[in-house]
């Protein structure tokens, strides 16, 4: 990335946004960085978020605007998008964002210029910490890497626990184009998370970094998508969790169902020497019990805080989630 500016393709999923898709559309045109195009998907909104796009695009070049003709939701229609991207024209850097948070003013310019420590052919993603909004602005937690643990160590942590929120993320040209592609359709990616799909390539074939710097507001609200996914893990909340054990096993399955959903999509990719650890990996999620957690134990699986970690490691023992590994259970 010799380019003092390189460029920079944001990709935005939207839904029903009008509430506060202005406020993110205005964090992103008061970036200190300037050398980026903003491509949005809407999803069928009923809402004023058609109108509000338009008039952005309008005010705006950089901005662009489309339409999820596909299969609805936030997962296939960020799926969708990444496909038309591909299609497109090519660019240094590809960011992904969501419509209801707010980037802070030097967010772009942070990434890119952590980005140009690495070299172009290696498939790199970086992500960042950030404080956590609630719908009326105010701030609920400073830092998320204080309240969940983001940053995980070793390549195989990323298939037992997803950490990469993929809003507060950039990632280059290697690894964006190398990615293998999925079908929107398919029932699977339905609730495939894109970030974490990407997070794992990056693990295995390349680079995923983490800075602890705040770069954005991760607005957290009753109806946005990772609603339900508590940002506090405390002794307390661990203990709660495990005595509701088959909630905390059905969260643990979907994590498990998009985990072995990459791994198959990877797997022939793969130098023969890594292809073991990845079919040891494999079979540890599909079985759980004691020869499933030797596995995770040998591998070093960190999954943030402690008692992530710990909770994620009974649950592996017990089994307990292998009833909900069926992509149905959740669509």
């Amino acid at each position: 990335m010799k380019n003092d500016t390189p460029s920079v393709l944001i990709m935005m999923a939207a839904y029903n946004s009008e509430r506060f898709l202005r406020e993110q559309l205005d964090s992103i045109l008061v970036q200190t960085y300037g050398n980026w195009t903003l491509l949005v998907q809407d999803d069928g909104s009923t809402d004023g978020t058609e109108a509000i796009l338009a008039e952005y695009a309008a005010a705006d070049g950089r901005i662009r605007v489309l339409k999820n003709e596909g299969p609805h939701g936030a997962y296939p229609n960020f799926h969708s998008l990444i496909a038309k991207a591909r299609e497109a024209e090519a660019y240094d850097c590809y960011m992904f964002a969501d419509h209801d948070d707010v980037w802070l003013p030097h967010k772009i310019a942070f990434f890119v210029g952590r980005m140009k420590r690495y070299r172009r052919e290696v498939p790199v993603m970086l992500y960042a910490d950030m404080s956590v909004i609630d719908e009326n602005g105010h701030v609920t937690a400073e830092s998320l890497n204080a309240q969940f643990g983001l940053e995980l160590s070793g390549t195989w942590s990323r298939f037992y626990q997803h950490s990469v929120f993929g809003c507060n993320t950039i990632m280059n040209r290697a690894l964006f184009a190398a990615v293998p592609p999925v079908d929107p359709k398919d029932r699977t990616v339905r609730i495939l998370s894109h970030d974490n799909y990407f997070a794992k390539y990056a693990a295995l074939f390349g680079v995923v970094f983490y800075f602890p710097e705040i770069t954005m507001q991760y607005r957290r609200y009753g109806t946005n998508v990772t609603s339900s996914n508590s940002m506090t893990i405390t002794k307390k909340r661990v203990l709660s969790r495990l005595l509701q054990f088959d909630g905390l096993a059905r969260d643990h399955a979907r994590t498990y169902i998009q985990s072995l959903y990459a791994l198959d999509a990877f797997l022939p990719y793969l130098p023969d020497n890594e292809k073991k650890t990845a079919w040891e990996v494999k079979n540890s999620l599909n079985r759980g019990g004691p020869a499933a957690l030797a596995v995770f134990l040998r591998l070093g699986v960190r999954c943030g805080k402690k008692t992530r970690t710990v909770s994620r490691a009974l649950v592996l023992l017990s089994g307990r989630y292998r009833k909900y590994m069926d992509a149905e259970e959740f669509i």
